[in-house]
């Protein structure tokens, strides 16, 4: 930690600095993007270079504890991230106080990959580090991350929006969810296929897509599914002209990504460590799925108190968006492809009637 003063006074103008751990670094989906020898070079040079953790600090806790056994918490102030830590966290001395300091932006992340991997570590229940309007802010940023591969600090930028504004004009304005399944279809232009550089750039864009979308939170993930789900309509992008039917192309494929996606996530190690998917013992991609379709909403939770009755109307409406397979429309194989992703994500659930 870089402070200034001594005491008590260090509380009023510090800063928290960090080395995150390689691991962590490679997760990054700016990293993912990457090929994995060029990944994993970044991320060992960057591991050694420290970070700063948190800006200015608001406000000394010095009778407060931080709550929960935590050595640290993320809440909320006036729409800023803030971290509540503990004084032996900070300074390195005992006592029960804490201190509260405003999160770095720039390294937002960080911390959504951290609170990826806390959600897995805890098979997507409640993380105790995090309180629960922070939280909801995070998967916001997380979505929209997802969606728009901009930096999640450029959201928290003093704007006309706020984040809540941000993610309700993705979700809620149905002209956008045409443009977002346009771009999780990732399919590559054919005027690529003679340009290297640009085919790596589109390849980097969509590993870069593949990884935001492996790590989204379930309050993110459903109200993807929910916008994906929508009704196709016809849009423009860069000057072509999409029709509905080519949109609703566009939306199954999108929909086929994503679960394919996290299936093999699985195998990448991106859920923990490799496990099978099983009916007795479901891994966290399963019940991330299971969350996910619950929450298939514009808001990101269940759309019902009763979990069950949420989860099979929300698994019929996107099974029923799919293709259906027939002799002159086609679809059998993206079908396939998808009653398969589902088979195995939802092995550990009992079957829809």
């Amino acid at each position: 930690m870089d402070a200034a003063g001594t005491g008590l006074a260090a509380h009023n103008h510090c800063r928290l600095l960090w080395q995150p751990p390689e691991g962590l670094l490679a997760r990054l989906p700016r990293y993912q993007a990457l090929a994995r020898i060029h990944r994993e070079d970044r991320a060992h040079r960057e591991a050694g270079r420290w970070k700063t953790l948190t800006a200015a600090e608001i406000n000394p806790e010095v009778r407060a504890g931080v709550g929960g056994g935590a050595a640290f918490r993320i809440g909320l102030d006036n729409g800023r991230f803030v971290l509540h830590a503990s004084l032996r966290l900070v300074l390195g001395i005992g006592g029960g106080g804490s201190v509260r300091l405003t999160l770095d932006t720039r390294h937002l992340d960080l911390w959504l990959t951290m609170l990826h991997q806390a959600l897995v570590d805890v098979g997507y229940e409640r993380v105790d580090w995090i309180d629960e309007d922070a939280f909801e802010q995070m998967s916001m940023l997380a979505y929209l991350s997802a969606v728009t591969l901009v930096d999640a600090s450029l959201f928290l930028l003093r704007t006309t929006y706020s984040i809540r504004q941000w993610f309700e004009r993705f979700t809620r304005r149905r002209d956008m969810a045409s443009r977002i399944a346009h771009e999780l279809a990732t399919e590559e232009p054919p005027e690529l296929r003679h340009d290297p550089e640009a085919r790596e750039a589109h390849t980097r864009r969509v590993r870069q897509l593949r990884a935001w979308v492996r790590q989204l939170p379930p309050e993110a993930l459903g109200p993807l599914l929910d916008t994906l789900t929508s009704e196709p309509r016809a849009f423009e992008v860069e000057g072509q002209q999409y029709n509905a039917d080519e949109s609703r192309r566009f939306h199954q494929q999108a929909i086929l990504n994503c679960l394919q996606w996290i299936v093999s996530g699985v195998g990448d190690g991106v859920y923990g460590p490799k496990r099978t998917f099983s009916a007795d013992d479901p891994n966290p991609a399963q019940k991330l799925f299971e969350k996910a379709v619950i929450r298939m909403g514009r808001d990101g939770r269940p759309t019902s108190e009763a979990k069950r009755e949420a989860y099979e109307e929300n698994r019929r409406r996107l099974d029923s968006f799919m293709p259906t397979p027939s002799p002159t429309a086609g679809g059998r194989e993206e079908r396939r492809k998808y009653d398969n992703a589902v088979r195995m994500l939802s092995r550990h659930l009992s079957p829809i009637d």
